[in-house]
């Protein structure tokens, strides 16, 4: 055989080969197909159980952003395979980060003025001009959340174009004990269905709280929310709202609608947020487009959002949003990101696909489409989040289609309709509507007695009754809690309306209701010897949590008389029973006495009061 007659011979030979093996296992094409594309993977701070990890991935040759959009995750993106040490597996997607530092420079002298509501100049508060510095060079990181101590196994697995490119990075993590229980996230009681509950602990959570849902000051910017946070626990509120709005935290509201270079400084005020969330103990409904954004009419921003095809984007007109197929890939990319970034954070109540989102433009024209978007969407989260948090939306008014869905876990209703009205008895009246229709917690996200503005309110409301009655009648009349204000920023800070939560944020914390059944105390057969006296609560049979109200008290009906000797028969079942009596401003209890249940109901008579008492039996 001639010297190129084998050759060709060899050549033959090893293409058969080679064929062979692409033809071989469907195990071995599953290989990597590019190597290592990160050099090592560095632990940022400690490793403590029930606090966040974070990891900082550093490229092998630094070409992922300038071959392509680092934030797209169809284009590229790592999964963090993180094994716990009882063999638990999770997978967490990355994020392309930009390092910052934010501090508050208190040497400018400048006023700051509200970019809504009132921007707060009291000096005995921080003050100052808040900046946000790069620092280093941006790269991948991942975070997670240990609720085990002990080694932690992490592979890093990198996709490129959807196909994998690299499994070689590996790295473990001991993690500490902390002294604190991990509660978990928040879910949906799975027995009375509605009310929240703690996966870990099965903690009963009421919430307690009003929207925050962006800074107010042009200067200090998230020192807000230090502000407004040490005040909200003080007084015992646990609960916010927070938008990811283009004035404040949108991803896509910069340069371009699918790349965030240019929103770096809002997002790392929005890490900021969440930081501020965890040290004073609030969780918030993290609302991730607020309506504006796709309206031409209804606070509009459409003008500016670079998904509009005159800002170089993809829509012609905003509700396009729902219907484009491209719109929905991109968006989805985003809802990647967040989840990479933010849920690791047991500080997020839940995930709030929209605000009001039917003042987008010709929501009744595509309302069908509507619906089916928030159903893929939610879907997505749910595939997605490793950590299930709820999911949720909003309506301007009471109700919406997509509250139908099984994958939203709750309604949040929005109204303002509550002007010169008994707050009480409507909360209670809304709140049964919702529940009798889909059988899921309800949670007001928004409520008011007029929606002009905070000033409007304080004019008609100036002790803020109407705040009081928000909490006590939405956690008393079957609610998840209680039902949250707006006028955060022109209504309760400027008017130091506080003390309005304290009461009802002490009270719920002595509510166990979780895996328990009960019945509404006011579909019992009970009995009150004064008729301008009604009551709101939960009857467990051997355990009651009841409210006292004036049905007469409202913001603009203050003027009332102590109410004497009120006594109270409820069904319950035979036996002794502890009966505690609380102020409903204060939360301090006014009384303890023994009680006894007779013949299947139970008497006792309250102390002297104006506008309400609240009691625990048990």
């Amino acid at each position: 055989m001639s010297f190129r007659k084998l050759s060709i011979f060899l050549i033959l030979l090893l293409i058969i080969m080679l064929v062979g093996c692409e033809m071989g296992s469907g195990e071995e094409n599953k290989k990597p197909v590019e190597g290592i594309v990160f050099q090592n993977a560095r632990l940022i701070g400690d490793a403590i159980q029930g606090e966040k990890v974070e990891i900082a991935l550093f490229e092998k040759e630094a070409k992922i952003a300038s071959e392509g959009n680092p934030y797209d995750y169809d284009y590229f993106k790592v999964m963090a395979e993180i094994t716990d040490p009882n063999g638990n597996k999770i997978n967490i997607p990355g994020f392309y980060y930009q390092a910052t530092t934010i501090t508050l420079d208190q040497e400018q002298n400048v006023t700051p003025t509200g970019i809504s509501g009132v921007a707060s100049t009291n000096p005995a508060e921080p003050q100052g001009v808040e900046v946000v510095t790069k620092v280093g060079s941006p790269h991948f990181r991942v975070r997670f959340l240990p609720s085990e101590s002990g080694k932690y196994q992490i592979v890093f697995n990198v996709y490129k174009n959807n196909a994998l490119i690299s499994t070689e990075l590996e790295m473990e993590i001991n993690v500490k004990k902390s002294s604190t229980p991990y509660k978990g996230v928040l879910e949906v009681d799975p027995v009375n269905k509605r009310t929240f509950r703690f996966t870990n602990t099965e903690e009963t959570f009421i919430t307690i709280g009003q929207n925050t849902c962006w800074y107010t000051s042009s200067t200090r910017k998230t020192e807000d929310y230090s502000v407004w946070f040490s005040l909200m626990k003080e007084n015992n509120m646990n609960t916010t709202r927070t938008w990811l709005a283009p004035g404040s935290f949108s991803l896509h509201s910069g340069e371009t609608y699918n790349n965030y270079d240019s929103r770096i400084e809002y997002i790392a005020r929005l890490d900021k947020l969440v930081d501020y969330l965890e040290e004073y103990e609030i969780y918030t409904m993290f609302c991730l487009i607020n309506h504006g954004q796709f309206s031409k009419t209804v606070n509009p921003t459409w003008n500016d959002n670079p998904y509009n095809v005159a800002n170089g984007g993809i829509l012609n007109e905003p509700y396009e949003f729902f219907t484009s197929s491209e719109a929905k890939k991109v968006y989805k990319s985003e809802l990647m990101y967040i989840i990479a970034r933010y849920a690791y954070s047991p500080y997020i109540l839940c995930w709030e696909l929209f605000n009001e989102v039917d003042w987008c433009d010709s929501y009744y024209v595509y309302e069908e489409e509507y619906t089916l978007w928030h159903q893929e969407m939610s879907k997505f989260l749910k595939a997605n989040d490793p950590y299930h948090h709820m999911v949720s939306t909003s309506f301007l008014g009471i109700d919406g289609d997509a509250n139908k869905l099984s994958s939203l876990d709750f309604v949040s209703p929005h109204s303002y309709s509550f002007g010169g009205k008994n707050t009480l008895n409507e909360i209670q009246k809304a709140q049964k509507t919702l529940f009798d229709k889909y059988q899921k917690p309800v949670f007001f996200g928004e409520i008011g007695i007029n929606s002009q503005n905070g000033y409007k309110n304080y004019q008609a409301d100036p002790t803020g009754v109407s705040l009081h009655q928000d909490m006590w009648g939405g956690m008393m009349s079957g609610g998840a809690g209680g039902a949250m204000n707006w006028w955060w920023d022109s209504f309760v800070h400027p008017y130091n309306l506080y003390s309005n939560f304290k009461g009802a944020g002490a009270y719920a914390k002595e509510m166990d209701l979780s895996g328990k059944t009960y019945e509404l105390i006011t579909n019992q057969e009970y009995q009150i010897n004064n008729s301008n006296i009604d009551i709101m609560g939960y009857n467990l049979g051997n355990k009651a949590y009841g409210y006292l109200y004036d049905k007469l008290w409202t913001y603009n009906n203050t003027s009332l008389v102590n109410k004497n000797n009120v006594s109270v028969s409820l069904p319950f079942n035979n036996g002794t029973y502890q009966l505690k009596i609380y102020d409903c401003d204060s939360g301090e209890v006014l009384e303890t006495k023994t009680i006894e249940a007779v013949d299947g109901m139970v008497n006792f008579t309250v102390p002297s009061f104006r506008y309400d008492l609240a009691f625990i039996i048990k």
